[in-house]
């Protein structure tokens, strides 16, 4: 499931504008991520090896989840044509696992438009308990 929460839009940031998105990361994405990686490692791709190290399931890999916090990002507009990240900061508190819902909450909590930075906010979770929470700076435009 990959479902806009609230349709409202980031573009032309505004400290105090939020945007959710619910989604599910598959075994397919898993694939994919693994094929572009390399990185086979029992505990993303085998579910008896996950279980058996204390994990409910496959772990995703903390690199897909970040590729879905860019997605959001992107899809909310915060990076408009040719935005760049500046810095990125991320703390992961708990694993998330294949197949498990998860909702990603983004805020713009500051603007600043003498540097054309827009500072954004995120929180990850699932139902039970926090994935992830940290902050990315968006370079509103392109430096040279």
């Amino acid at each position: 499931m990959n479902a806009l929460v609230e349709p409202a839009s980031l573009a032309a940031p505004r400290a105090g504008r939020c945007f959710s998105e619910q989604f599910t990361i598959t075994a397919e994405d898993m694939e994919g991520f693994a094929a572009i990686t390399g990185d086979r490692r029992p505990i993303h791709a085998a579910a008896d090896f996950a279980r058996q190290s204390g994990f409910s399931g496959r772990v995703v890999y903390e690199g897909l989840v970040v590729a879905r916090l860019s997605r959001s990002i992107a899809r909310c507009g915060a990076t408009e044509t040719d935005g760049l990240w500046g810095e990125l900061r991320v703390e992961f508190h708990h694993p998330l696992h294949v197949g498990e819902a998860a909702l990603l909450r983004l805020s713009v909590d500051e603007v600043l438009p003498e540097s054309s930075v827009a500072c954004l906010s995120f929180r990850l979770d699932t139902v039970q308990r926090p994935v992830a929470s940290g902050s990315v700076d968006i370079l509103m435009r392109a430096v040279a």
